[in-house]
């Protein structure tokens, strides 16, 4: 079996769930030994330049200049006009020969030893298809390289699947396609982002038809399709939780990281300097102005607790932001983004992590401080009931000050209930393992006819 992954949010430069869910699916692939072809976005390059080096995976932090932008609308209408409207993008493979095949390699997630992957691009790919979709409303299909040739030919039978990790604009034309759809957020909440509903529903909509499967990350999201899509979708679902990534899990003993708890303990009662985090962009859903109001009235009492928020500046928060970066006065430090060394590392010094999020589609922060021993007190919404089970303090409205600080309260006068949710996290945290989610999209992928839709 054969899995062609799309990258366009694999290598960001910026965190989000979709890109630890795109790397979480690399990561995993690879470690089950699968033929795995890596899709980039290639550029046009000059005789002395390697289209790879230009691709996503390497330029991470390039903007598009104006002239960019008109050059890109007017190839996308003359790729739209007949007879080229219904070719498909033919993709090329990267030769192993390219000197940055090896860079490539190293950039992958997983480890070292385990089988190298291939690279497949395309000129302006990922560009092309987003442009498209937005002035034509239309997905852009490609053409799979055969895997057993290395020239170009179509796939047929040789059982190929290209796998979307998140709904994007793309469609296989040659092999069945596998779409994974994290939230509906821009549907049942389009308060909470930027993206505009109703290209999202057409987005949504032409995927989930062309698309053998469909996977949804959490039981919330597939409830939220069928309520959506019906029948549409109905015989395609599949949910699939988000793992945690094998380096998010503690390397101590569940014995050593649950004594930490009391270490920390001491410390706050010693009138020594101990924290609480909150994880994630600052954006309206992830209700941060709730957990600022909430730690205010508990740092009244415990004047040596700090709140550090981890997490990129999101959209439609500028005044919190603002206020954020004058903050550190009243206990709160905004560290920005994160590396995953830096996160883990506060992660397991943390008395506690907050996740007060009005709406999401999954909880994978609550998950990854879990699995470092690290208590969570999280909103009452159904993806964080799913993911943290009884294993998490619970807030029934994400937007009650009063009942955040009456959570906080209880956790940190009690370094008993500091242990057990220590305990239980662990726990948990291990049954969305990154072993549990290959297998279970191994599944999904043999039940896929190897026709396309």
């Amino acid at each position: 079996m054969r899995i062609v992954i799309n990258s366009s949010e694999a290598f960001s430069s910026n965190g989000s769930g979709i890109k630890y869910f795109s790397r979480s699916l690399i990561d995993a692939l690879r470690r089950r030994s699968l033929d795995l072809d890596i899709l980039l976005e290639g550029h046009q390059s000059d005789k002395d330049g390697s289209e790879l080096a230009s691709s996503t995976l390497f330029d991470l932090y390039s903007e598009t200049s104006s002239i960019a932008k008109i050059r890109l609308k007017l190839k996308t209408d003359l790729l739209y006009l007949p007879p080229f409207r219904f070719f498909p993008r033919r993709l090329q493979r990267v030769s192993s020969q390219d000197p940055l095949s090896s860079v490539a390699q190293a950039r992958l997630p997983g480890q070292g030893e385990l089988p190298p992957a291939q690279f497949l691009m395309a000129k302006q790919l990922f560009k092309l298809a987003k442009e498209r979709f937005n002035r034509k409303a239309s997905c852009t299909r490609i053409a799979v390289p055969s895997a057993k040739n290395r020239a170009f030919k179509l796939t047929s039978s040789d059982s190929t699947i290209f796998h979307n990790p998140f709904p994007f604009p793309l469609i296989a034309s040659n092999c069945p396609t596998v779409t994974t759809i994290h939230d509906l957020i821009p549907l049942t909440h389009p308060e909470l982002c930027l993206d505009h509903p109703e290209a999202f529903y057409r987005l949504l909509r032409q995927l989930i038809s062309s698309s053998s499967a469909v996977h949804a990350i959490s039981q919330y999201t597939a409830d939220q399709l069928l309520n959506i899509y019906g029948s549409s979708v109905s015989g395609k679902l599949k949910v699939i939780p988000q793992p945690v990534p094998d380096e998010a899990h503690t390397n101590e003993g569940d014995d050593a990281c649950i004594h930490g708890r009391e270490h920390i303990y001491n410390r706050l009662y010693n009138g020594e300097e101990v924290f609480i985090i909150q994880v994630g962009s600052i954006e309206p859903k992830k209700n941060h102005s709730t957990s600022i109001a909430a730690f205010k009235e508990v740092r009244s009492q415990y004047p040596n607790l700090k709140f550090v928020i981890i997490g990129k500046n999101g959209w439609l928060s500028n005044s919190l932001c603002d206020y954020m970066l004058t903050a550190k006065a009243d206990g709160i430090e905004w560290i920005g983004s994160a590396s995953r060394r830096v996160l883990e590392a506060y992660m397991k010094r943390s008395l506690a992590l907050v996740f007060p999020s009005l709406v999401e589609g999954w909880g994978l922060p609550p998950l990854e401080a879990m699995a470092m021993g690290c208590p969570v007190i999280a909103s009452s919404i159904p993806p964080c009931r799913e993911s943290c089970g009884n294993a998490a303090l619970f807030i029934e409205d994400p937007t009650s000050v009063d009942e955040l600080r009456d959570r906080l309260l209880d956790l940190l006068s009690s370094s008993e209930l500091g242990r057990d949710l220590s305990r239980k996290g662990l726990s948990k945290a291990r049954e969305f393992s990154m072993a549990r989610f290959s297998g279970s999209m191994l599944d999904l992928y043999s039940s896929i006819n190897p026709s396309p839709s």
